[in-house]
Order: structure tokens, then sequence, then C-alpha cells
């Protein structure tokens, strides 16, 4: 049966992220090692790891992306790379990240990694690891057999800024997690989980992810359409964030899904559902807590009844706008002046201080990842029942 714990649970909400923040931190600000910027969109490895040069085999040698990483990891303590504007195919194996490593993007619209053939992932982070990826796009990667189609995480990674897109695998569409992962600021869309469960995200044995202020649109799954907790000692914490019309393949295409947990433990706060959430009922069931305000369309079963939390709403009443660039390094879904999420009914809830965008968080918070502001264009469905959106096969050829 559902297990719902007003003020307990087995992770005190928040703590999880005052960890990733605190590593995020001290990644960014740390006096680091050796600083590598890739000049070459190829994927040839490095000609001597450990020399603290990034080159490549040959009489031209360049810095690719896999040099860069084989030159990280021969290294000790923390390093970074810089990647410019331009589109990457990783190919066979994986870059595997087994030291402490940031990776900086020229940002989400203009970076892109990708993976040369089908059934390969991009990244694979080794246990205990600390890696930051910022401000770039993983796109088209996955496929075949694997669980977690663009990222393998089983150390401590921070997503802040990245766009994973149109990554697909068997199960866990985009990123597959057993260790401690943050994901900030980012967006996940159309990624697809082929024959199981988790169309963006998947939380595995002993795993943890804090979400904030991020946007889950359009992902795919047999269960668990946006993300999905696959054991008793999974943890999620969802803050701040939007999750739209991400959808189960089975039984119909049709039927929005947003969360399953069977078991586990979910944390959610001041965040905006088009969709439902399985939280295993017919099974053990996971442990849902909330400090409320969250809005969910059109069912209730994400919620737990907290404070500021109004579920069982229409279209109309979120007036939500498409998936577009309104700013800020991802694309965003932002509400209308007549949504309800705008200038909620007061919660219990505090927020952060800047949304999805980088923009300032102002009154009694916006629901979701955007914040609404003052010069802010009008969104919205042009039809209140959403109309425009659907099959418009029979609409009249003719001129009025």
């Amino acid at each position: 049966m559902l297990r719902i714990r007003p003020s307990r649970r087995r992770v005190q909400p928040g703590t999880l992220a005052l960890v990733i923040s605190a590593a995020a931190t001290l990644i960014a600000t740390a006096s680091h090692g050796a600083e590598f910027v890739v000049v070459s969109s190829g994927d040839q490895g490095d000609s001597n790891p450990g020399n603290g040069f990034c080159a490549t085999p040959g009489m031209i040698a360049t810095c690719t992306l896999r040099a860069a990483i084989e030159e990280s990891n021969a290294l000790p303590g923390l390093d970074t790379i810089h990647i410019g504007a331009g589109t990457i195919a990783v190919g066979s194996p994986a870059l595997q990240i087994t030291d402490t490593l940031n990776i900086f993007g020229a940002g989400a619209r203009s970076t892109v990694l990708t993976t040369s053939t089908p059934g390969l992932r991009v990244f694979v982070v080794a246990s205990e690891v600390m890696v930051s990826i910022v401000d770039l796009a993983i796109r088209g990667s996955g496929g075949g057999d694997l669980i977690g189609g663009a990222i393998y995480n089983d150390g401590f990674l921070l997503l802040a800024a990245t766009w994973l897109d149109r990554n697909s695998a068997q199960s866990c569409g985009a990123v597959y997690n057993t260790r401690a992962m943050a994901v900030h600021r980012s967006t996940l869309t159309h990624n697809r989980a082929e024959a199981g469960a988790g169309g963006a995200l998947c939380i595995g044995i002993g795993g943890n992810i804090v979400v904030s202020n991020s946007t889950f649109y359009g992902n795919a799954a047999e269960d668990g359409g946006a993300i999905a907790l696959l054991h008793s000692t999974s943890d999620l914490d969802l803050s701040s964030s939007t999750l739209v019309d991400n959808v189960d393949s089975e039984p119909l295409p049709s039927d929005t899904s947003a969360i399953l947990a069977g078991e586990g433990s979910v944390h959610i706060d001041k965040t905006l559902i088009v969709g439902r959430c399985d939280y295993g009922i017919e099974l053990r069931g996971a442990t849902v807590t909330s400090d409320g305000g969250n809005l969910q369309s059109p069912d209730a079963d994400c919620l737990v009844a907290a404070p500021g939390d109004i579920g069982g709403l229409t279209r109309a009443d979120l007036h939500l706008g498409t998936l577009g660039d309104y700013g800020g390094p991802v694309p965003t879904i932002l509400p209308g002046t007549q949504s309800l999420a705008v200038e909620p009914p007061l919660s219990m809830v505090t927020c952060s201080p800047t949304d999805a965008r980088g923009l300032p968080r102002v009154g009694r918070c916006d629901v979701g990842a955007v914040e609404r502001q003052p010069g802010d264009p009008e969104s919205g469905p042009m039809f209140e029942d959403g109309f425009e959106s659907g099959d418009t096969a029979a609409w009249s050829q003719t001129v009025p």
C-alpha cells in the first residue's frame, strides 16, 4: 500500500541537495590541476595519457574530448575540460570518467554530444568519482539493450544547464543512476525507454537524485514516462520542476505518466505535473512526503494533500505555453499570466532564489521550473481545450 508520512522520511528533505551543492561548489572553486580545450570533433584517444598534454597520435596532433578525458583520468586531482560550439560523435567504448572532472560546453544549444553508431552511450561515471557536466546537450545517443542511453552514473554527478534530448535505451532512456546525482536548471525531452521503465531517468539500488528547476517533456517508457525509482533504497527529491506530457507506451501511447515509484522514497515540492504517478499501491508502495505547493492535471495521484497542493486541474487552469526558448540556457515551458502556477496560494514551501532561466523567484514563487517575469511574453494555448495540439486532418481547406 501507499505509505504517506507528512513529516518523516528515510532521507531528510534537502539533505542530499546540500551534499551535492557542497560538492558542486568544491568542484567549481577548488584549486584544480590541468585544463584542456577540445579543438577537434574527432574521437581518437590520447597519445600518452598522464604526460599533461591532450594530443592524439600523428603528425597533426589535436585535443579531442576522448583524449582530454583519458589525460584527465591519468592525472591526480580535479581537471577541467572546455568544449566549444559544434557536434561531437562519440564512438566505442563510451567515455569512461574515473577521476574528478569538470566538463563545460559553450551552451546547451551550441555544444552537442552524440554517438557515432546505435547502441552506444556517451558517458560512464565510475564509482565514487565526482563529476560536473555543464552547458551542453546530449542528443540521439543510446539504443539497443543499454540501461541508460546517454549516461550511466555510479559516482557523484552534477548536471547543470544541460539538455538531454532524444536519447534511448531498453530501459532508462537518458540516465541510469546508482549513486548520487543532482539535475539543476536542465531539460530532458523526448527520451525513450523502449522496453522498460524511466523514459528520462532511472534511480537504481542505493541511488539518490535531487532535481530542481528542471523540465521533463515528451519522454516515454512502458511505465514511468519521466522518472522511475527501481528499488526500495532509491530516493528522489523533486522541487520547482515541470513535468508535462511524458507518456507510458503501454497500454496506450496517450496515457500520460510522470513518476513510477513502486518502492523507495519520493519528496516533491512546488512542482507542476501534467500526467499521473504510480506510487505502487498494489505493491509495497513508496514513501511519499511533501511540504506542498504542487499542482497536477488531470488527476491528483502525485499529491499527498500537503499545504497548497491542488489536483484535478484542467489544461485551461494551467494555461501552459509550448516548449520553447524563453531565455536561459535550455528550452522551458512558460506558464501564461492566467495560469494557477503563477503567484499560487501561499504554502509552507520555500524555493530557490532563481528559476531554470537564472531569473529571480519573486512573490510567492511560481510552481514549476519557470518564474514569470514582468517582461515575459504571454503564453498558453490558442484554444482553451487545447484543440490546436490535436489531429488537424479534418480542418476545413476552404477560406470563409
